[in-house]
């Protein structure tokens, strides 16, 4: 009998134990989220992030916002990356930055309807506070838009998650095709004179890349059209039959968003319902038709965000089975 009181006592103090350490546990976690940063207070502990605290502080109203209660996910720039920036823009400071582009650019970098870590994140479009879309793709490193790369995920707030990125993520503000018209002076006219040809068609695709929408486009050069009017012998874009020309320029055209992370080797079916292949490798794009028709994906011009799709550049005309 008294082996068995001692053996009960010895358990109903374990238990008591393990009662005092899960209440002290509880009590430390409790502490832990009240005493935790939010994304604003995060952002001004982080040395690397001083130029995005400076470009917030000039918005009371987002600082209260990403200050208090919430569940947001904000894609923090370094200040390499607003260097970066500065220079594309040929700009001294963040004050040579319009305020009304600046808070644009800012409020691009927040979804503010959920707490995503990178776990959760998934190849997909997310509506951010700006309004617009950015686009994330998931690999083996998380992408914003094709181009800017995640460098430190899931840094915990009280109010959400940060995640550090490389590059300061632009809005779009442009179209395909007004991106087309208004790109390097004589890079995409042919490209776009072959659009115009086709207003009024059944399938106007001039009309389907200046409206909303969701397309890729892989955009011919002048010199890549100039190439193809040699070899058919013709004097340029008016002396190709129509039907032709709408067939060649629906090979160009993909539904969908695909930036070169999300891309894969293999065939991807365009608008004319042929493929053309994709080398990640070589990076290439081949047409249809096989053989050497296969044009180089221009590394420096991947990615041109569009406000209804994204365009990669490319030095030849890609043709269709």
């Amino acid at each position: 009998m008294t082996n068995l009181i001692s053996h009960i006592s010895r358990k109903i103090k374990v238990l008591l134990a393990i009662t005092l350490l899960m209440s002290l546990s509880i009590a430390c976690d409790d502490d832990d989220e009240a005493t935790q940063s939010n994304i604003v207070q995060l952002a001004q502990s982080n040395t690397n992030l001083s130029t995005l605290v400076t470009a917030l502080s000039e918005f009371p109203d987002l600082v209260t916002t990403l200050s208090g209660n919430g569940n947001f996910t904000v894609f923090a720039p370094t200040n390499a990356a607003f260097a970066d920036l500065l220079e594309e823009l040929e700009a001294d400071d963040l004050s040579d930055i319009p305020n009304e582009v600046l808070r644009e650019v800012l409020e691009y970098h927040v979804i503010a309807t959920a707490e995503l870590k990178a776990a959760d994140l998934a190849s997909q479009g997310y509506t951010t506070v700006e309004g617009q879309k950015l686009y994330v793709s998931v690999g083996s490193s998380v992408k914003i838009n094709g181009t800017i790369t995640v460098t430190t995920p899931n840094v915990d707030a009280s109010n959400g998650v940060v995640h550090v990125v490389d590059k300061v993520i632009m809005p779009p503000s442009e179209t395909i095709a007004e991106i087309a018209l208004g790109f390097n002076p004589g890079e995409f006219t042919q490209l776009v004179a072959a659009l115009g040809r086709t207003q009024g068609r059944t399938l106007d695709l001039l009309a389907a890349v200046s409206n909303p929408g969701e397309y890729t486009v892989f955009a011919p050069t002048d010199d890549a059209f100039e190439a193809l009017y040699t070899a058919l012998d013709v004097n340029g874009i008016n002396d190709i039959a129509i039907g032709t020309l709408e067939a060649v320029l629906k090979h160009h055209v993909i539904v969908g968003r695909k930036y070169s992370s999300d891309l894969t080797n293999g065939g991807l079916e365009t608008l004319n319902g042929d493929d053309v292949t994709i080398n990640l490798t070589n990076l290439t794009v081949t047409g249809s038709s096989g053989g050497s028709n296969v044009a180089n994906l221009q590394a420096a011009l991947l990615n041109v965000n569009a406000t209804n799709g994204v365009i990669h550049v490319i030095d030849r005309v890609l043709l269709p089975d």
